[in-house]
């Protein structure tokens, strides 16, 4: 199983050619971790949401899984079947992306955030609710223009959006690989699952 996510069409085409379910179940485990330990990082205590954030990893991944599945049976279940292990094991790549997002966010920000910023979002997530702490964060932004480096702020969300994009292709590239369909149904199936994902109480 090929994990350089750099070539889409290659990675998904190992995952389905010798399917990994450990690996990717692994996979699924590590950007929840990496945003747990970047919590303890910029002492935030994490602990008490730890379980929850690799619960919802897990229910997020599977809930992924059979709309894609699903799709691919309904669309043509002669060629989907007997695809399920590579379809586990190349979703699983997107993974990567995500955990990619998430190490880029812990190194932007010191670089986006001033030290003061930092130090009053810390403060805040200890005394308060996440929904309170983020309120008091904007409100803090909002009273003090220079709290953020816009440029590098930009600078961070074309990079996440690229890395998120690149995400979009794996699941494209998995959808077409497990439906084996042409390029247009596999946009909009690709689409379907997305907004369907989208409505899912998760």
């Amino acid at each position: 199983m090929n994990l350089n996510i750099l070539h889409p069409g290659k990675a998904v085409e190992s995952a389905f050619e010798k399917p990994n379910i450990l690996l990717a179940l692994i996979l699924v485990l590590l950007p929840p971790l990496a945003s747990i330990a970047g919590k303890m990082v910029y002492g935030v205590d994490a602990t008490g949401t730890a379980a929850y954030e690799i619960m919802t990893a897990y229910v997020t991944f599977f809930a992924l899984l059979l709309v894609i599945y699903t799709l691919a049976m309904l669309f043509d279940a002669k060629k989907t079947k007997g695809k399920f292990t590579g379809a586990f094991s190349a979703l699983a790549l997107i993974q990567l992306t995500q955990l990619s997002i998430i190490i880029i966010s812990l190194l932007a920000i010191p670089l986006i955030f001033q030290p003061e910023t930092i130090a009053f979002a810390k403060q805040a997530s200890q005394s308060a609710s996440t929904e309170a702490a983020l309120t008091q964060l904007a409100m803090h932004i909002e009273e003090n223009p220079g709290a953020i480096n816009t440029t590098n702020l930009a600078a961070f969300m074309l990079l996440a959006a690229g890395i998120a994009t690149g995400g979009i292709i794996l699941l494209y590239s998995c959808i077409k690989k497990l439906t084996e369909a042409r390029t247009l149904p596999a946009v909009l199936l690709t689409i379907a699952a997305i907004i369907i994902l989208g409505l899912l109480p998760i």
